[in-house]
């Protein structure tokens, strides 16, 4: 009863805000029988990934690796998944999240992790690490983003599939010859209030969070950040959770914009060499904090209205930019061709937000070639709108 309520309470919640005394309280017990069996909710987090979450990985990664061959019953589960996932699935990534945070816990489920993922590239010869390991990333951000996603629905997702299937076996990718540009450098985003109390406090909680989350950034650690007493904040919001949903909101934006800088209107070669250097550049040790700080984003939105509304009016409008930049590049582009457009922008940041989930807890992504990936989403992009234009 406690495993079971405990993935449910992680699902929902996330590990970091369930408690002994919640799952007293849904199990219907007193606390006493919960310490008797874990000394924290880190080892009520291995439990919960050993005996269910590992073999629940390796089961999704069999369904992605047929559904890239043409399965279309394992392509219809997967994107059921990607659009609504079931409470394994949910508590999957929650755990994946916030592993790095959590020392014994991080090592359970790098080892775990790492073992699947060989398998997974070993079990597809013919098809370019970059491209096998960025089957994973994309599944995995989906499934991130699914509870703060603009809407996506089982059919987006399934065009996504389609198209990953498509970018699986894609032959100019396996032959590419690799690119080698410097990878892209991410510094964490800064205050720009032009209040230098306020911005100093902004800095502050964008290195608490990238360190250890939105909900463990509490108002001392974030005071002693910033040199400064936290009630200096009252000044500017009525409550600490305002100043925090304001923060953050802030970066999502800058994260955004980040994400389709140097790929609307360039050429190919332009395209093929800024995914590249992004690629390493999100995966690299350099840019570790940015890559932490934008999972603990997309976690803060998964647990918070108001930062998840934000979220997806950011990327509504990601979609109308992006809709309006085709419209003056092809005269023949409609709002019937929408679709493609939004399930291309769903895999590119499933793709992004997945990477630094999945690098987080192993660092095969560190030793990827990213070109073959690169070359397949361009020709992707290219292929479906010439089709339809």
């Amino acid at each position: 009863m406690i495993l079971s309520t405990g993935l449910q309470l992680v699902a929902a919640r996330g590990l970091d805000e369930t408690s002994a005394v919640l799952l007293a309280d849904a199990v219907g017990t007193s606390v006493g029988p919960i310490y008797s069996r874990y000394d924290s909710m880190e080892d009520l987090g291995v439990e919960i990934w050993r005996t269910g979450l590992s073999e629940h990985f390796a089961c999704l990664l069999e369904d992605l690796r047929a559904s890239c061959d043409g399965d279309l019953e394992a392509r219809g589960r997967l994107a059921q998944q990607m659009a609504a996932p079931d409470e394994a699935t949910s508590a999957l990534v929650e755990l994946l999240a916030v592993a790095r945070r959590y020392s014994f816990l991080r090592e359970v489920v790098a080892d775990d992790a790492s073992v699947h993922l060989d398998r997974h590239l070993a079990a597809q010869p013919e098809c370019p690490r970059a491209l096998a390991l960025a089957q994973v990333q994309i599944l995995l951000g989906a499934v991130l983003l699914a509870p703060v996603g603009a809407a996506m629905s089982v059919d987006d997702h399934l065009n996504v599939l389609e198209m990953l299937a498509e970018a699986t076996h894609d032959p100019e990718a396996a032959r590419a010859t690799p690119l080698r540009p410097e990878p892209a450098i991410f510094d964490l985003p800064k205050g720009d209030t032009h209040d230098e109390l306020l911005d100093a406090f902004v800095d502050a909680v964008i290195e608490v969070i990238a360190q250890v989350g939105y909900d463990k950034a509490s108002a001392n650690r974030i005071a002693r950040r910033a040199g400064h007493g936290f009630s200096s904040i009252y000044s500017h919001y009525e409550s600490k959770e305002e100043f925090m949903e304001a923060t953050v909101n802030l970066l999502i934006d800058q994260i955004i914009t980040q994400s389709v800088q140097g790929f609307i209107g360039v050429t190919r070669e332009e395209f093929i060499a800024n995914s590249v250097a992004n690629a390493l550049g999100l995966s690299s040790e350099q840019n570790r904090l940015n890559r932490h700080l934008r999972t603990e984003v997309i976690l803060a939105a998964r647990h918070h209205l108001v930062i998840s509304d934000h979220l997806n009016a950011a990327y509504e409008l990601v979609i109308a930019f992006g809709r309006e930049a085709y419209a003056q590049q092809f005269p023949t582009f409609t709002d019937e061709h929408t679709p493609i457009l939004r399930a291309k922008w769903l895999l590119v940041r499933s793709n992004g937000f997945g990477m630094s989930l999945l690098r987080s807890n192993t660092p095969m992504a560190a030793e990827i070639d990213w070109t073959p990936a690169s070359i397949a989403l361009r020709n992707l992009t290219e292929r479906r709108l010439l089709d339809l234009l």
